[in-house]
């Protein structure tokens, strides 16, 4: 197990957590296809990714994702997310939050 590594269960505990004292309108995550994120990690020169957390016009939360390079500078010029399928609606089954 790495260091940025938790348990299932530790998992589970702290999205409970986090959802029990959400806004009943908050959305619970969202995901990318796996085709997205080796978008961001296979530009060249590009060691990790970062997160921001950010907020559309409309007020919605959002995370929007980056590549960082060895220097962990952020690879602002390369590939960088947002639109991801937000929960809900498209929420997996038996995910870590049921």
């Amino acid at each position: 197990m790495s260091e940025f590594s938790i348990t299932p269960e530790e998992a589970k505990r702290i999205i409970l957590q986090w959802q029990a004292q959400a806004p009943k309108s908050a959305y619970k995550g969202g995901s990318y296809p796996g085709k997205e994120i080796q978008n961001i990690l296979s530009q060249p020169g590009c060691t990790g990714m970062i997160y921001y957390f950010a907020q559309k016009d409309d007020g919605t939360m959002v995370i929007v994702l980056a590549g960082t390079d060895a220097n962990n500078k952020v690879m602002k010029d390369g590939v960088l997310l947002e639109n991801s399928w937000l929960c809900p609606p498209i929420c997996y089954v038996n995910g870590l939050d049921t």
